[in-house]
This record gives structure tokens, C-alpha cells and sequence, in this order.
């Protein structure tokens, strides 16, 4: 089977926050090289990672303004539609993390961790919406991460990766009445925030193994118009992709249940067997249906 029609997003506009290196950069390199006109956003490097797109023959304007609130948002998105004239992809990866136990954590880490993670791809979709619903088209990615599950020592930024699904889930169900299609992705890559970890063993089979480029390889066809899919997340690295989701087990039914019945029950709790797909708050609530007929 070959590998399709070339994806090409000429015409096409997008905005990359993070977007000066690790995967931000990637995916603003890899639409470059399709023909997309790039807007990359970051506080650091903006302007040289531009200056290199362009080098190299593509399309590409710096915007050094934060990702954090609802002006920034709309401050970012102005600068795409004054450099291009319009706006049809926005990637929310600009991330930040900083290790500390909830009650190690200051005031100012968790607010710089909720503002860039999830206030500001919030903030970045409210303001791009107006102009994709408009055009009749957009495509969106959220960038969530494996950290959502659980690190150590991370709450706060697993928090805000994990309410990125929640983001995405929900805004898909609106979206597509406007040609807006919504995903989300926990891409596992090599990129400067790696080096925070202490293991140093660990950091270089990051770099060997899970380079940012095979992330943006994998991705791009979210934001591509043929892209047919919203509303579903997906986990990536080094060639890998899986469909990742909530789901629910075979289910566990009393009707005297009661907290001291809690125990019998726990084997089926903790390593569940016959799990489903749960793909949105409908269908989840199509179980308790099952046993509750609703008429």
C-alpha cells in the first residue's frame, strides 16, 4: 500500500507556540517544507528560528509575545492574520514544567505552569475560533503529555496537561459544525526540557531514541486537510502512535451496594478486565442507561 497524496499545506496559515525549538520547532520546519506560512511563537528565539525557515526557502514570522492570557491570545493571533492574512492551524505546544510536591510548589510556579499549559492554549483557541469558523475551516492540535498520568512530584503540571484532554474532547463536539476539527497529543521526544531530568542515562536515550522530528512526522496529518478525525488524543515517539482514551471496565453491579461491600470488590478495581472506549460524556453515560432504562 503506498503511502498516499502528498500532504502539502500551501495557502495554508499556521500558529506554533513554542514554536523556536524541541518539537515546537519541528512541527514549524516540517509545515514550512509542505508550504505552510508559519507564525512561530516563543519567547526566546522567535526570530532567529524564523529567520532560518526562511533561509531555507519557506515562510515564516516571529511573534515573541507569551502564551498566558486572553490579550496575549489575541495579541498572537492579530500577528498571524497582519503577517498572512488569515489563520487555519494553531498548535498549542508551548509548555513549562518545574518539579515540586503540591505543597513544595510557590504561588508563582503554579500560576507560570496553569497559565502556559492550559490558560493560554485556552485563551489561543478562543481567539483563532471567530476567524476558522468564518473561513469554514481550522485545524487544532493540543499538545497534552504522558506526565498527565502521573510523574512524581509534578501535580501542577499534570493538572493542566490532563484538562488539555478535557479541553480538546469537548470543543470537538462544537467544532466540527464549523470545520473546525480539534485533537490532542502526548508526543514523547527529545527537546531542551528533557535536560531537567536527573538520570542522565535517561536524557540521552531521549536523544537517541525519540528525536522531535519523528513527533512532528507523525502529527502533521492532525492539522492537514485531510484530516478527517476530532475529538480523539493520540500518544507518539520515535514512529509510535497509539489511540489513547478513558475507558471503562466490565462492570461491577450491587444494588445494595454499600461501603463495607467495598472490599470484596477490589481485585476488579485495580486490574480491570473488559475495558471500553469511552468516547465522550454521551457514551459514558450510556452505561448507567443500560442498567437504568431511561423509559
Amino acid at each position: 500500500m503506498g503511502d498516499g497524496e502528498k500532504i502539502r499545506f500551501d495557502g495554508r496559515v499556521a500558529i506554533v507556540t513554542g514554536g523556536a525549538s524541541g518539537m515546537g520547532e519541528a512541527y514549524c520546519r516540517a509545515l514550512a517544507e509542505r508550504g505552510c506560512a508559519v507564525l512561530v511563537n516563543d519567547i526566546k528565539n522567535a526570530a532567529e528560528t524564523a529567520a532560518s525557515i526562511e533561509a531555507a526557502g519557506g515562510k515564516a514570522r516571529p511573534c515573541a509575545v507569551p502564551v498566558g492570557t486572553a490579550a496575549d491570545a489575541r495579541t498572537i493571533v492579530a500577528e498571524a492574520i497582519a503577517c498572512f492574512g488569515r489563520v487555519d492551524i494553531l498548535i498549542n505546544n508551548a509548555g513549562v514544567a518545574r518539579s515540586a510536591g503540591l505543597a513544595e510548589a510557590t504561588d508563582a510556579q503554579i500560576a507560570m505552569q496553569f497559565a502556559t499549559n492550559l490558560l493560554g492554549p485556552t485563551e489561543l483557541m478562543r481567539a483563532a475560533w471567530p476567524h476558522m469558523a468564518e473561513q469554514g475551516y481550522g485545524r487544532i492540535l493540543n499538545i497534552s503529555s504522558i506526565g498527565a498520568m502521573g510523574i512524581g512530584r509534578s501535580p501542577i503540571y499534570a493538572a493542566a496537561k490532563a484538562a488539555m484532554l478535557g479541553l480538546t474532547f469537548d470543543t470537538a463536539l462544537d467544532g466540527r459544525q464549523h470545520g473546525i476539527l480539534i485533537n490532542a497529543a502526548m508526543p514523547s521526544a527529545y527537546t531542551p526540557m528533557t535536560e531537567q531530568i536527573p538520570d542522565a542515562a535517561l536524557v540521552d536515550w531521549y536523544r537517541r531514541s525519540l528525536p522531535a522530528g519523528k513527533v512532528a512526522d507523525a502529527l502533521l496529518w492532525f492539522v492537514a486537510e485531510q484530516c478527517d478525525v476530532s475529538g480523539i488524543a493520540v500518544m507518539t515517539g520515535g514512529g509510535r502512535i497509539a489511540r489513547i482514551g478513558f475507558a471503562d471496565a466490565a462492570p461491577i453491579f450491587d444494588a445494595d451496594i454499600a461501603p463495607e461491600k467495598m472490599a470484596t470488590y477490589r481485585a476488579d478495581l485495580v486490574e480491570p478486565q473488559g475495558l471500553r472506549l469511552l468516547r465522550s460524556q454521551r457514551e459514558a453515560s450510556s452505561r448507567y442507561v443500560e442498567l437504568f432504562p431511561q423509559s
